[in-house]
Formats: structure tokens, C-alpha cells, sequence
């Protein structure tokens, strides 16, 4: 709590960062990414961890330690990223946000989440992610768009979809 005010962090993500996690450039560039919003957006007045310390595997205990130890949170939601045409856990993995929200059930709300390109695999996980470990919500969520995002199989733009009858295998 900071005074009286309850502090709700709305996502916490247990974040992989190593290399051999990322599928090549596009994955390594995308983590790059995120430590420059790190670097960028930390406060002067607060630690701006260099990259090979935030550039790293975040274990369920460094993240829980980081939000209620080392902060005023109060609840948070362990949300993973299943960004898995960027990289091989999808850079958060839900089994270990499941993890975290198992570590503090009572402040730690598991929120699931799936690529939607996985078709069936996506359904099924979403079912098992609510049934199987109580996700409170659950969303989809990819790194692939039309706009020109990489993805594992080739680039998602309409342009090449139109050119090339070559697909992501994310789309079978």
C-alpha cells in the first residue's frame, strides 16, 4: 500500500530472455526492444539494471521477490506472452505464471493467455489454462500481423501473402 491507496499491478510477466530462447534475429531484436524500454522509461531516481542482468531467464521467485519485496504492490497479475514466433516459451511461459500466482494465490491473480494462429492447440490450452490451473481471464496475443511482423515461417504482410502461397506453419 502506498498511504491508504491499494496497489493493483495490472501485469507481471516472468520474462526468458535467453538468447538460445530467442528464433533468431527477429527474437533477439524484440528483447532489445524491451530492455530499452527499461533503460528509457526507468525513473533517474530508481535502478536502471544494465543488459546482461535484465537481459536474462526471470525465474517465478526473482519476479515475486522484485513485486512484493522489493515494491508497494499489494496484487498483481502474472500474465505470460505466448509470443511463440518469436521465441521457442513464447518469452513469458504460463506455466511459469502459474507458478508465480501458485507462490501467492491470495495477492496473485493467473491470467492466461494463447496464440491465436495455434488454431486448436490455442483452444485447448485456453480450456486447460482455466480448467486446469484457474485463470481468472485469458486473452490472445501474437507477434505476427499484418503489418509485417516476423513470424517463424516467413513474414505476415499482405503483399507476401498475396506473392507466395508459403505460410506460417502457425497457420495450418
Amino acid at each position: 500500500m502506498i498511504g491508504d491507496a491499494f496497489v493493483f499491478d495490472g501485469v507481471a510477466h516472468p520474462f526468458n530472455f535467453d538468447p538460445k530462447n530467442a528464433y533468431g534475429k527477429a527474437g533477439e531484436m524484440f528483447s532489445n526492444h524491451l530492455y530499452a524500454f527499461h533503460a528509457t522509461l526507468t525513473p533517474d531516481d530508481a535502478t536502471t539494471l544494465p543488459p546482461e542482468e535484465f537481459l536474462r531467464d526471470w525465474s517465478p521467485a526473482d519476479v515475486h521477490e522484485m513485486v512484493y519485496g522489493q515494491s508497494d504492490t499489494d496484487m498483481l497479475v502474472a500474465m505470460p506472452l505466448p509470443l511463440t514466433d518469436l521465441y521457442r516459451d513464447g518469452l513469458s511461459p504460463w506455466e511459469e505464471c502459474t507458478e508465480l500466482a501458485a507462490r501467492d494465490p491470495d495477492r496473485t491473480v493467473f491470467w492466461g493467455s494463447v496464440n491465436p494462429l495455434e488454431g486448436r492447440r490455442a483452444i485447448d490450452l485456453m480450456e486447460r489454462q482455466v480448467g486446469e490451473f484457474g485463470a481468472r481471464a485469458s486473452s490472445s496475443t501474437t507477434s505476427a500481423t499484418t503489418s509485417g511482423s516476423p513470424c517463424r515461417g516467413g513474414w505476415t504482410t499482405p503483399r507476401s501473402r498475396s506473392r507466395s502461397s508459403r505460410r506460417p506453419r502457425s497457420w495450418a
